[in-house]
C-alpha cells in the first residue's frame, strides 16, 4: 500500500496527500485513516507547535466525515485509537453527548450481542454467524458481546479486537431438549435486557422462541436480526409457516438468506420478507492484493472437513480420477481435516489407480492463514462437490485469490459461479459431469485467465463483510451509511 509505505519511510507530507486522495474515493479504509492519522500524530511529537494540533486535524477530518454523525465519529475515533493518538480520541471525546441524553449508549450507538443456538467453537469465531455482528460493531456499534456456553478455548478472540465473549454455565442438554440453555439464557437477558439494543441470532431453532418473547416484553425497542444458514434439506424439515418457528420469525426486524436461489425461494412461499445477505470475506485491516493468473499452477483445490458425508468428496477423487489421463500435469489438493472413513477410502481409491498417489495430496488441516492463502493463490480451480450446503464460507477465500469454480449444483451455485461467469455447475453426485467440467476448464486457459481477474473483481463488490454490513444498517431501519454504494 502506497501509503504505509510512504509513512515508512518518514515522508509524511506525501503520505498525507496520498492518504487523503484514498479517504476521498472510499472514507471506510480504516487502514488508510489510521496510517493518516499516525502521520499527523508524529508531526505534532516532532514539530511541536509548527505541526496541526489535535483540534486542526479534527477540522481538516471534517472534510472528509460527517462528525455530528455518531456513527462517522464512532468510526474516526475507533480509528484514533488505534493509531494511539490521544489527543485526537479526547478532542472527540468532547463531542459525545452526556450520558442518557440518546437512547443507544453514551454515543447514540447500539450495544451488540450474539446468542449462538449452540455453543460457539474457536474456529467459528472467524466465521459467518461472528463476522457479520463483529464487522457490523466495527462500522455501527458500542460494543459487541459473545454470550456462550464454553466450548474449548479462545486464541481467536484476540482477533476480534473490542469483542468481549461472556460464558455461561449451565447442565448438558438431553437430545432435542433445550430446557437447560433456554433457562441459562433467560436469566441473561432479564440481567442485561437494558443494555441489548441489537440481538444477532444464527440458524431458526426451536429454543431461540422463549428467548426472543422475553426480549420482546422488556425490550419492546430492541432490534433482532436472524441469520438462517439454511439450504433446501434443511428448511424441508421445518416446513413454513409453522407454530414450531413462528414465534420467532416474528419476533425478527430482520430475517435474511445467503444464497439468491434460497431468498427467492422462501420469499416466495413464506409470509415473512427474507432479505439476501451472502457470506463473505474480512481482511481484518489487511490489504490483499491481486493474484495474477501467471502466479497459479495446475491445481484443484478443494478446502473444508475432507470426508465429511455432505461434502461428497468422494465424487471429487473419481472425477478427477476420469479426467486425469487427459490432464498430466494437474494435481488435486484437499486441504482440512480428514475422517477416518475417508482415508479407507483413499486407501482403496489408490489401490485402484496406483498412478495418482502422487496427484492426489490430502495436507490436513492448515490453521495459519497466510499458507492457505498460499494454496488458494496457487490454485487455478477451486472445486466443492458437496451434496447439500447453504453458503460455503471457503468460497470468498478461493474468489478473493483467483479461483475459478467447478461446484455442485447446492442452492449457493449460482452466486459461486456468477450464473456460469466464472465457472462451471455439475450435477450432484455425478462424477462424470465432474470429469467433463475439469476437461472443459483446464484445457481453457483463455477462460481461465480471464475468469481469475474477473472473479476477484466480483468477490470484492459483492462479497465484502464491509460493505455487506452497510446493506444490513438499512436493513434494521437506519440511514444510508456514508459510502453506500447500492443494494446488493
Amino acid at each position: 500500500m502506497l501509503a504505509e509505505c510512504l509513512y515508512e519511510t518518514g515522508d509524511r507530507k506525501t503520505c498525507v496527500n496520498c492518504a487523503v486522495t484514498l479517504l476521498k474515493a472510499d472514507p471506510h479504509r480504516r487502514v488508510t485513516l489510521e496510517i493518516l492519522l499516525k502521520a499527523f500524530r508524529d508531526d505534532e511529537k516532532t514539530n511541536g507547535e509548527k505541526a496541526a494540533s489535535a483540534p486542526q486535524v479534527l477540522a481538516f477530518l471534517g472534510n472528509l466525515y460527517d462528525l455530528e454523525c455518531p456513527e462517522q465519529r464512532q468510526f474516526v475515533r475507533q480509528t484514533a485509537e488505534s493509531a494511539e493518538y490521544g489527543g485526537l480520541v479526547r478532542e472527540l471525546e468532547k463531542r459525545d453527548p452526556p450520558d442518557g441524553e440518546e437512547g443507544l449508549g453514551r454515543d447514540g450507538l447500539p450495544d451488540i450481542y450474539f446468542f449462538p443456538a449452540y455453543p460457539l467453537t474457536n474456529m467459528q469465531l472467524l466465521k459467518d454467524r461472528v463476522l457479520i455482528p463483529y464487522v457490523y460493531y466495527r462500522h455501527f456499534g458500542r460494543s459487541l458481546t459473545l454470550v456462550t456456553k464454553a466450548a474449548g478455548d479462545y486464541p481467536y478472540l484476540d482477533r476480534l479486537e473490542g469483542a468481549r465473549m461472556e460464558i455461561l454455565s449451565y447442565p448438558e442438554d438431553e437430545p432435542d431438549c433445550y430446557d437447560h440453555y433456554i433457562r441459562a439464557y433467560s436469566k441473561y437477558i432479564r440481567e442485561h435486557y437494558r443494555t441489548m439494543d441489537l440481538l444477532f441470532l444464527f440458524q431458526p431453532m426451536p429454543h431461540y422462541v422463549p428467548l426472543v418473547q422475553l426480549y420482546r416484553k422488556l425490550r419492546p425497542d430492541g432490534k433482532i436480526y436472524l441469520k438462517l444458514d439454511v439450504n433446501s434439506g434443511w428448511m424441508d424439515r421445518f416446513p413454513l409457516p409453522s407454530k414450531e418457528l413462528g414465534p420467532l420469525l416474528d419476533a425478527c426486524n430482520v430475517i435474511s438468506a445467503e444464497g439468491r436461489r434460497m431468498q427467492r425461494l422462501l420469499s416466495k412461499k413464506r409470509p415473512w420478507i427474507i432479505d439476501y445477505i451472502p457470506n463473505g470475506y474480512y481482511t481484518f485491516g489487511e490489504e490483499m492484493p491481486r493474484t495474477s493468473f501467471e502466479e497459479k499452477e495446475d491445481i484443484i483445490l478443494t478446502v473444508g472437513r475432507i470426508g465429511n458425508r455432505e461434502k461428497n468428496n468422494e465424487m471429487l477423487l473419481e472425477g478427477f480420477a476420469l479426467a486425469a489421463s487427459e490432464l498430466p500435469s494437474w494435481s488435486l489438493r484437499l486441504v482440512g481435516p480428514v475422517e477416518e472413513g475417508f482415508r479407507q477410502f483413499c486407501g482403496q481409491f489408490f489401490e485402484r489407480h496406483p498412478d495418482l498417489k502422487d496427484r492426489v495430496i490430502l495436507t490436513g488441516p492448515i490453521m495459519d492463514k497466510q499458507r492457505l492463502n498460499e494454496e488458494y493463490r496457487k490454485a487455478k480451480i477451486f472445486a466443492l462437490t458437496s451434496n447439500k450446503e447453504g453458503f460455503p464460507n471457503v468460497f470468498s477465500e478461493a474468489a478473493l485469490l483467483g479461483c475459478n469454480m467447478v461446484v455442485t449444483d447446492i442452492d449457493a451455485a449460482g452466486d459461486m459461479t456468477g450464473d456460469g461467469a466464472f465457472g462451471i455447475t455439475v450435477p450432484i453426485g455425478d462424477a462424470d459431469g465432474l470429469a467433463r467440467a475439469f476437461l472443459e476448464l483446464c484445457r481453457d486457459e483463455a477462460r481461465m485467465r480471464k475468469s481469475c481477474l474477473e472473479i476477484q473483481a466480483y468477490v470484492r463488490r459483492f462479497f465484502d463483510y464491509d460493505r455487506i454490513v452497510r446493506r444490513l444498517h438499512i436493513l434494521l431501519g437506519n440511514q444510508k451509511p456514508m459510502g453506500e454504494e447500492g443494494r446488493l
